[in-house]
Formats: structure tokens, C-alpha cells, sequence
């Protein structure tokens, strides 16, 4: 990635810090009633995602970076050519992913093209959000989710600038959420389902929350497993090996930073040790463990069930997986937000800038991993073969121990939370 783009990252998530102080300030921003702050938030989410991609890909020729250019768009092609996925698309994603890729890139031959789908997938998540929080959550905290959510340079980063697919669970969350909330079971399962087909497999994590947030489990599940059965049953029938993309995963070179394995592959600890594995394991287990006594006896559905595990489970998987970039968390970002604002909303404004501090730093930390380490661990030989300065290294360390300590707190806030839903006091600020 060239200078100039990681130095745009920077200008962004500066502007977008000082835009939040701003309307924080702002008696104007701070009055608006629930719908004007949702439409001004709609407004800005538009304007802001659409007007940056045409800045960059339009107006300063960039090209689509990173996975789009070198997975998403060539995979895309290849469905075109009507080729099948983990047989002749080695996608390591959703079986379902790169023929959806394909649409936008059959009207518009480029990689752009998907660039603007994710815009799309973001712009369809805040809708769904926020139509699902304005009745749910006090007005002050509304204009808090919607100003961050906006404001965000990890959004910025990993849907304009990235062009990254996780957005694109958000508003199959959202949706499969609501219909919980009505009592459509079958159908909230059915979302979940077409999600897990559709984009990535970690949305499987966020499958306890949503099973243990109403009644109807058998409901629920049926639909979750309608369109997995019958997508890989026809890709069984065809003699496709449908796992090729966990194989992918546990093959050298599949690591990220900003997790656990990572910062102590400094110390000599393998980043594919098993224990990582078994940790992560356990305390999925516990938190599904937690969501279910929380259930027991409970007749209403209670939506803070999915929000909450949500964060904890990605907090999970992003503190103990080896391949675990920050910016996975645009998938739950709204549940984020809402416990975030949740848990410091009536605290100083401290929490706003630490808010947004972690949010520049999440946008920029992937760009230096990869130009400065290129993609290597911190091992003793993969920092002699990079060669970094110590000011570098110095950077990249302090980057670690921001997010690794934020993904740890988020997991404490979260735990917590789900432990006190039954206390007396019910203003928690999650519906």
C-alpha cells in the first residue's frame, strides 16, 4: 500500500475524530430527536462512503485494493465463467460469495464494482439498525451510536478503502435480530442460514445469541439449516471437498496481527499452537453455557442476548485466532456501539476520544502490517528478514497493545453485562 493512502487513513480518521468532538459539542446535534438524527445519520453514511469511493477510484484512478483485487474480483470472473467454487474458484469464503461478487462486477467489469456492493451492504446494515434502535434505546444514546457509527475510520478503511466482505453480515445480523423480536423464528434462522452461505463462516459465532435471544429453537434452527443443507448438499453431490477453505486457513503464511498468537510469536510461542485453539473453544462454550442459563425460564424474546454475545464472541476469536484482523468488527459494529455507549454514555467524554483513538488506530495498524512486516510474525527471524527500524517496531507494538487490550476489555464489558442481565436495574441502554 503506497504512503499516500496510509497517510489518507490517517487524515480520515483524525477528521473523523474531530467531526465527533465537534457534534459532541454541538447543541444542535445534541437536540435533534431520534428520526432527524437517523436521516442525518443516513445522509451523512451516503454521502461520506459514496463521495470518498469516487475521490479515490474515480477522480485519483486508484485501483481495488488488497482482497478485492487479489481474491474477490478474479473469484467473481471466474463464477462469470461459470466455474464452481472450491473446485475451480479457490475461494476461501461462503460457497455462495463469489457468484454474489459477480452481480455488481457483470454490470460494471471491475473490481470497483464490489467495492460499491460492500458500500451497499454498510448503507443496508445502518438502515436495518437504526429502524431496529430508535424505539429501543434513549434518545441520547441513539445520537451517540449513530455520530460513531458514521464517524468511524475503521468503517471508512474496511468498506471504502478496503472493500471488505465483513460488512456484509451486518444486515443479515439486523434482520434476523428483528424478525427474533416478532416471533418470525423460522424466518431469523432462515437469514442466519442465507448469511452463512453467503459471506463468511466466523457468522456462525453469532449463532447462540440469536438462538438463545427468543423461544422456538427447533424453529430457529430448522431455518438456519435450510439453505446450508441445501447448498453443500449440491456441492457434496458434485464431489467438491467442502472444506478446502478450513484447510486454506491452517496452511503458513494465513496469520494476521493484532491478536494474541501474534504478539507473543515475539516470545517464541508458535502462532499455530493448539492452545490458542482450545482457550478459544472453551470460553465459546462458556459463553454459550451463560447464554443459555440466562434464557432459562424466560418467555419474552430478549435481544441484548445477541447484541452482547455478538461482541463477546468476536472479542473471542479476534483475541485468540491467528488470523483475526480488527477490522472484522464492522460484521458487529452496531452491537459494539450499543455497548459501548451502553456501558460510558453518562461517564466524562474521555470515552468518546479513547472511542475514536482505537478506531484511527484499527483503520492504519492493518496498513502497517503489511508494509513494514509484510505479512510475517514477530519472531526473531521474520523481523531480521524485514528488517525494521526500532521506531518502527516501537509503533507497530504500541498499535498491538491498543487493540489487544481493547478486544480485552470488550470481552470483560461484555461478560459482565451478560452476567447482570437479571438485576433489578434495567436501564442498561440495550434493548
Amino acid at each position: 500500500m503506497s504512503a499516500a493512502v496510509l497517510g489518507g487513513k490517517v487524515a480520515i480518521g483524525l477528521l473523523c475524530w474531530l467531526v465527533v468532538a465537534l457534534a459532541w459539542r454541538s447543541r444542535w446535534w445534541q437536540g435533534l430527536p431520534v428520526t432527524a438524527a437517523k436521516r442525518w445519520g443516513a445522509a451523512a453514511v451516503v454521502v461520506s462512503r459514496v463521495g470518498l469511493f469516487v475521490l479515490l477510484y474515480l477522480i485519483m484512478g486508484f485501483e481495488a485494493p488488497s482482497d478485492v483485487g487479489a481474491a474477490y474480483y478474479p473469484e467473481a470472473l471466474a463464477a462469470l465463467e461459470g466455474k464452481v467454487v472450491y473446485r475451480e474458484i479457490a475461494t476461501t469464503y461462503a460457497p455462495l460469495f463469489p457468484y454474489i461478487a459477480a452481480l455488481p462486477v457483470l454490470l460494471w467489469n471491475s473490481g470497483k464494482a464490489i467495492v460499491l456492493l460492500a458500500i451497499a451492504f454498510e448503507i443496508a446494515g445502518y438502515l436495518l439498525w437504526t429502524s431496529f434502535l430508535e424505539r429501543r434505546v434513549k434518545p441520547e444514546q441513539f445520537r451517540a451510536i449513530v455520530l460513531l457509527y458514521a464517524c468511524s475510520p475503521l468503517l471508512f478503511g474496511s468498506v471504502v478503502m478496503g472493500g471488505q466482505n465483513h460488512v456484509w453480515i451486518s444486515p443479515f445480523l439486523a434482520l434476523s435480530l428483528k424478525l427474533t423480536m416478532r416471533g418470525r423464528r423460522f424466518l431469523s434462522g432462515l437469514v442466519s442460514g442465507a448469511a452463512f452461505v453467503a459471506t463468511k463462516f466466523f457468522v456462525a459465532l453469532l449463532y447462540p445469541g440469536l438462538l438463545f435471544s427468543g423461544g422456538r429453537w427447533v424453529r430457529f434452527i430448522a431455518g438456519v439449516a435450510v439453505l446450508p443443507a441445501l447448498v453443500y448438499g449440491v456441492l457434496l453431490a458434485a464431489g467438491v471437498n467442502i472444506l478446502y477453505p478450513l484447510q486454506f486457513q491452517r496452511m503458513p503464511g494465513q496469520e494476521s496481527s493484532g491478536n494474541l498468537p501474534y504478539l507473543l510469536s515475539g516470545l517464541g510461542v508458535a502462532m499455530t499452537s493448539p492452545v490458542y485453539v482450545g482457550a478459544a473453544l472453551v470460553l465459546l462454550a462458556l459463553l454459550s453455557l451463560i447464554l443459555l442459563k440466562e434464557r432459562a425460564g424466560e418467555e419474552k424474546p430478549d435481544s441484548r442476548l445477541t447484541t452482547i454475545s455478538a461482541v463477546a464472541a468476536f472479542a473471542i476469536a479476534l483475541l485468540l485466532s491467528k488470523k483475526s484482523y480488527t477490522t472484522y468488527w464492522a460484521s458487529v459494529y452496531v452491537p459494539l456501539l450499543m455497548l459501548w455507549t451502553a456501558a460510558f454514555l453518562n461517564r466524562n467524554r474521555a470515552w468518546v476520544h479513547i472511542f475514536q483513538f482505537w478506531g484511527l488506530v484499527a483503520c492504519v495498524e492493518p496498513s502497517l502490517f503489511f508494509r513494514w512486516f509484510r505479512a510475517g510474525d514477530l519472531s526473531a527471524e521474520s523481523l531480521q528478514l524485514v528488517q525494521v527500524e526500532q521506531w518502527q517496531l516501537a509503533v507497530f507494538l504500541a498499535c498491538q497493545a491498543v487493540l489487544i487490550s481493547f478486544n480485552a476489555g470488550l470481552l470483560w464489558l461484555s461478560a459482565t453485562r451478560l452476567l447482570r442481565l437479571r438485576a433489578p436495574a434495567a436501564g442498561d441502554g440495550l434493548p
